[in-house]
């Protein structure tokens, strides 16, 4: 409860950290193939992705990248290792992100070795498997007056999103300085959106709604 109310003290409600996300357009089926078409369910789990931390990009197959890797690594959706379902888990949503009226895909890949499990990236496709750009979640960090909040899961991927009005709305659990890698303890939401083809991680905000039902247990 104190770190909680150390983030309200320090925390501004509502802010833009649009120029500090880790952004990479275009590259990936990004060739001009006339009328948009929409992104399904099989494009996404067979989605080409980039590299991501330090493993080399490629096409997954049922959301992992692992027939790749030989082992040495783990990267896919997130909870295509646990059983989760992918059409259902938050992970994996569909919608309209660019204002054309046709479906655009975003997925939360996370990448691990061995036990250790990054801070997931989600990617963004339009026109079934044109890959728009990514936000990398392990890259921002907020300060204030001696305090802290990362702008990251910290491991794994988010608590769920979903797309409305052009909008890709995400929650996660970011960190106070001192939480344990294991354990953030401060619920976020945040907005994705694509402004010209670029996409950017806006409006990012302490989580009231959680916040109030963790304080009711």
């Amino acid at each position: 409860m104190r770190k909680l109310n150390l983030a309200i003290v320090f925390f501004f409600m509502l802010f833009s950290i649009s120029g500090c996300s880790d952004l990479r357009t275009g590259g990936i089926g990004s060739e001009d193939r006339g009328a948009a078409r929409p992104v399904s369910y099989d494009d996404l789990i067979g989605a080409e992705v980039p590299p991501l931390c330090g493993n080399p990009g490629g096409e997954m197959v049922d959301g992992q990248l692992d027939h790749m890797l030989g082992g040495r690594a783990h990267v896919g959706i997130v909870g295509s290792y646990s059983g989760e379902n992918l059409e259902t888990g938050g992970h994996l949503v569909i919608g309209d992100m660019n204002g054309d009226g046709i479906d655009d895909g975003v997925i939360d890949v996370t990448c691990a070795t061995g036990t250790v499990m990054w801070p997931s990236t989600i990617l963004v496709y339009t026109d079934r498997d044109n890959f728009i750009g990514q936000i990398d979640r392990s890259i921002n960090r907020i300060s204030r007056s001696g305090s802290a909040i990362k702008i990251d899961a910290g491991r794994g991927g988010v608590k769920s999103m979903y797309i409305s009005d052009e909008v890709l709305t995400v929650y996660w659990d970011g960190y106070l300085d001192g939480d344990p890698s294991c354990c953030p303890s401060v619920p976020l939401v945040g907005e994705v959106k694509v402004r010209d083809g670029v996409l950017s991680l806006e409006n990012v905000a302490l989580d009231r709604a959680a916040l109030e039902e963790e304080n009711l247990h």
